[in-house]
């Protein structure tokens, strides 16, 4: 098993300025002066119960979906109601939509476009109004288009990251009853604030950055920002690619008490068996200095005869992997099911 120490993965980028900005409940402002405001955790489950594209998969969705999404969190309160039913008549209208001078106008009578499909057939009522919206601020919303995405889908949830993850499971809807009743009744409690508040006016980051510094108070371990996933899931790459060749890992040098030689290591190169009890005694006899890796050179393992053919074959399935996991990272689990995490080691 391979164990890469926490302070060799760098940290996520974080945007600290919308970071703030959505603490203090500052708006979105896009090049038009068309204003979308924090994510609240109620807009989240209306996000999801429209089935969004925008919500699953925003650089692969058509602008009619992104701006579905961002009539879905700017329109009035009571107008979010009417856009997660169902409604599929085709003479369905909506003569307005308004929401404190951030209005998603619908002209009456305008059509949608023909051959919907999807969220877009299923929930008219919103889409017409997206259409609208769309006409009047579609190219302001390209403009900065990435900075929007951030901004509802990343931001939003730079506190909730910060919490330890369990173990992966499928779930057909993510942000259900029993995900943000809990996290919103923290939050409301935390606040002392009504949870229809919570819901609806606090922002989803704020209460997500409550949630876990209130965590991290009752004792829990690993509250902190995540690891870059890119960089961390690269070096998993090297790392494994080290053991296959039977050499060492440059935090096995810092500390070859917390991080032994591993199973793979040993067979690529039985030599650093004996290398690695000796670097384990000079370690406790120096009192866990780092170790000089120039003090211990590591010989390149032995060439291996290869097998005699004996006319049978081996079929690989391709069930087989090796684990990886990263020592005193609460981040995971990462995409592959072979990668394990242990948040209860911290380096």
């Amino acid at each position: 098993m391979i164990k890469i120490p926490v302070s060799y993965v760098p940290r996520a980028r974080v945007d600290f300025d919308a970071e703030a900005r959505q603490i203090l409940g500052h708006d979105f402002v896009m090049s038009d002066g068309f204003r979308v405001p924090p994510l609240t955790a109620g807009r989240l489950v209306a996000l999801e119960l429209v089935s969004s594209p925008f919500f699953l998969r925003p650089f692969d969705c058509d602008a009619l979906d992104a701006a579905a999404a961002v009539v879905l969190l700017t329109c009035d309160r009571a107008l979010v109601e009417e856009f997660t039913e169902s409604s599929t008549a085709s003479d369905s209208e909506l003569s307005g939509v308004s929401g404190a001078g951030n209005a998603a106008e619908t002209s009456a009578g305008e059509g949608l476009p023909s051959g919907l499909h999807g969220p877009s057939a299923t929930y008219q009522n919103l889409y017409r109004a997206a259409a609208s919206w769309l006409q009047a601020h579609g190219i302001a919303m390209l403009d900065r288009y990435p900075a929007l995405v951030e901004w509802i889908l990343d931001v939003p949830f730079y506190g909730l990251n910060m919490l330890p993850r369990g173990a992966a499971c499928p779930r057909e809807f993510w942000f259900d009853g029993s995900f943000v009743g809990g996290i919103v009744a923290a939050a409301a409690k935390i606040f002392a604030t009504p949870v229809d508040t919570v819901m609806w006016s606090t922002p989803f980051c704020l209460v997500g950055h409550a949630v876990a510094q209130h965590a991290a108070a009752c004792g829990v371990k690993g509250v902190e920002r995540p690891p870059d996933e890119t960089v961390l899931k690269d070096m998993m790459r090297q790392a494994a690619e080290r053991e296959a060749a039977g050499r060492l890992h440059p935090w096995q040098y810092q500390d070859p008490v917390s991080y032994s030689l591993t199973d793979t290591q040993a067979n690529a190169n039985p030599a650093l068996i004996g290398i690695f009890a000796a670097m384990r005694a000079e370690f406790e006899r120096n009192g866990h200095k780092p170790l000089d890796p120039a003090a211990f050179p590591v010989p390149a393992p032995a060439e291996k005869t290869p097998a005699a053919d004996t006319g049978l074959s081996v079929e690989d399935t391709g069930t087989a992997s090796s684990t990886i996991s990263v020592q005193g990272l609460p981040w995971g689990p990462c995409s592959s099911s072979a990668i394990t995490i242990y948040p209860e080691i911290s380096a």
